[in-house]
């Protein structure tokens, strides 16, 4: 996931893109980590994601798939049931 999809978000930038990995990125860079990078904050970002995953997934006790998944991450990682595109990009919001 942090190479084939947060690294390739980040390098967008590069097109004059705006995405939402990309404000994160930014916000994180700008108000909690002085000095992050890139390669740091796709790590962080992945490792977020992967554990959120793991996390709805030992809580769902009906079939687990990704359009399914944000009901079931934990509270307490908010900022993950905000993401729903990421785990269902083709959906409308």
């Amino acid at each position: 996931m942090r190479d084939q999809v947060v690294i390739e978000e980040l390098k967008e930038k590069a097109d004059g893109a705006h995405n939402y990995i990309l404000g994160f990125y930014e916000a994180f860079k700008q108000y909690l980590i002085y000095g992050l990078t890139e390669k740091s904050f796709a790590d962080l970002y992945a490792q977020t994601v992967t554990y959120g995953l793991f996390a709805a997934r030992t809580r769902c006790k009906e079939k687990f798939h990704r359009k399914n998944a944000v009901e079931f991450i934990p509270r307490t990682i908010g900022i993950l049931k905000q993401q729903e595109k990421i785990y269902n990009p083709f959906s409308a919001s």
